[in-house]
C-alpha cells in the first residue's frame, strides 16, 4: 500500500483528480465568507478523493464570538457542498485547550454541549456514488 502525505494548494498546483483516498480539510469553511469561493473550495476538495474515498472536515458550527469574519458552518451547508457524500458529524470541544489540561479534560469538556464549538465530519463518498 502506497501511503505519503502532500500539502499543496490545488489551486496552484495541479493534482490530478481522484489522487488520494482521504483528505483533511481543517477549520477551512469557517474563514470564508464567499459562498462562491467555499463552493469552488468544496469541489476541488471532491475531484482530489478518489470514488471510494474519505474526506475528514474539521471546523466551527458556532459563531465565533469576537470576530464576525469567522462564522459557522452549519451542517446543511456541508450536505449541499459535498452532495454525493454521506456524512457523519461528530461535535467536539476545542481540543487544543482541553489537552493543555491533561488526558482526563477531553471527556469532560465534550460531555458539556455547550463547549462543542468544533464539527468532525467523516464524507464517505463511496456508498452514494455506488447508488448513483
Amino acid at each position: 500500500m502506497n501511503r505519503s502525505t502532500h500539502e499543496r494548494d490545488a489551486e496552484i498546483e495541479r493534482i490530478n483528480d481522484e489522487t488520494f483516498a482521504v483528505v483533511f480539510a481543517g477549520i477551512i469553511s469557517s474563514s470564508i465568507l464567499s459562498v462562491e469561493f467555499r463552493q469552488r473550495l468544496a469541489r476541488g476538495d471532491r475531484r482530489l478523493i478518489r470514488s471510494e474515498g474519505f474526506m475528514f472536515r474539521y471546523d466551527l458550527c458556532v459563531d465565533h464570538e469576537c470576530n464576525p469574519d469567522i462564522r459557522r458552518v452549519p451542517r446543511r451547508e456541508i450536505r449541499d457542498l459535498f452532495p454525493d457524500a454521506r456524512c457523519t458529524f461528530h461535535r467536539t470541544p476545542m481540543t487544543r485547550r482541553a489537552l493543555r489540561l491533561g488526558g482526563w479534560a477531553y471527556p469532560l469538556l465534550a460531555a458539556v454541549s455547550t463547549l462543542r464549538h468544533h464539527f468532525a465530519v467523516l464524507l464517505e463518498t463511496r456508498m452514494r456514488r455506488a447508488q448513483a
